[in-house]
């Protein structure tokens, strides 16, 4: 099962898939669809920040979001 925690409600959720493996995070879009990156990071604090980071430096009027680090 894996581990999951809202950072920003309906936003932005981080997730583990295996415990103990790297912190995946999904920032949800203007589209209204879900946007799926990997921090690469094992340290939830550190993988934290790198999806906030990318959050709020996403450009939202492109479907494309540049990770980053």
């Amino acid at each position: 099962m894996a581990n999951s925690t809202n950072i920003i409600p309906n936003k932005l959720t981080m997730y583990q898939r295996v415990e103990g493996g790297v912190w995946h995070y999904r920032i949800k879009l203007k589209t209204g669809e879900w946007y799926r990156l990997s921090s690469r990071e094992t340290d939830f604090d550190e993988a934290k920040e790198i999806a906030n980071r990318t959050y709020y430096t996403a450009d939202y009027k492109d479907v494309r979001i540049n990770h980053v680090i």
